[in-house]
């Protein structure tokens, strides 16, 4: 009896450690459905009619989450700031869906010639838009990710100083991460891009290929930053080599 009862507890064990990650994800986001909110420029939203880095992201972590795509095409952080109307419609929209994490692209336009924003505005901007979101009542996270590379030349508003200015704008987000209220999300889109221009269009915004790998980073950033389950995702964030 004692040997049969040490057989069934062994069984029962190895079942449960067994248990695939994929189906506890699955369970865990379908009893606490999650939305995220998302802060951002063309980039964000989507172009070119592709499948949006957005709807990757979701697809990745899987499960119920969902998304509320508030990106618009050709901002800088300055047009994010509170009182600005895309800026107001988007915490509107965030408040009456109580989405409580925002997820935040920004720098690719501010980093154009024309505009130009010096680190310290970039900065300075950045940590209006958190503070404001944080202060909404609503959100309790903000996720913050890095601008992804263009390339220099492109669409005659890029220079080869456009990435400078990016990666000084990179390492002012650090410093606004504090691994509570605010999480340091995607960091790898940059030097991805900067290794695979050919999954840019144009140099600036992603092909449908780039888009997928985009949203994967952002889904892989968002597991680690908020230490949620995901739907068998592990696989999917391979970004590759190029071929020699």
């Amino acid at each position: 009896f004692l040997l049969l009862c040490g057989i069934l507890v062994v069984t029962f064990y190895s079942i449960k450690k067994q248990e695939p990650v994929q189906e506890v994800a699955q369970r865990t986001a379908a009893s606490t459905p999650i939305t995220i909110g998302f802060i951002g420029d063309s980039i964000t939203h989507g172009t070119g009619g592709f499948r949006t880095a957005v709807d990757a992201e979701v697809s990745a972590l899987g499960g119920s989450y969902k998304a509320v795509n508030h990106g618009v095409g050709g901002t800088t952080t300055r047009d994010w700031q509170p009182g600005k109307q895309i800026y107001n419609t988007a915490i509107n929209d965030f408040k009456t869906q109580n989405i409580h994490v925002v997820s935040i692209m920004l720098g690719t336009n501010d980093a154009r010639d024309d505009i130009a924003t010096s680190t310290s505005a970039y900065k300075k901007n950045m940590t209006n838009l958190i503070n404001s979101l944080l202060a909404s009542g609503t959100i309790q996270q903000v996720i913050i990710n890095y601008p992804p590379y263009v390339v220099p030349g492109s669409g005659g508003l890029w220079s080869d100083k456009s990435p400078d200015r990016l990666a000084a704008y990179m390492t002012q987000l650090d410093t606004l991460v504090d691994g509570k209220r605010v999480l340091k999300g995607d960091t790898k889109s940059y030097r991805y891009f900067e290794a695979h221009p050919d999954k840019m269009v144009d140099g600036i915004h992603p092909d449908g290929e780039g888009y997928a790998q985009l949203g994967k980073l952002w889904a892989k950033a968002y597991i680690t930053a908020t230490s949620k389950p995901s739907v068998g995702v592990a696989s999917l964030f391979t970004t590759g080599r190029r071929s020699s």
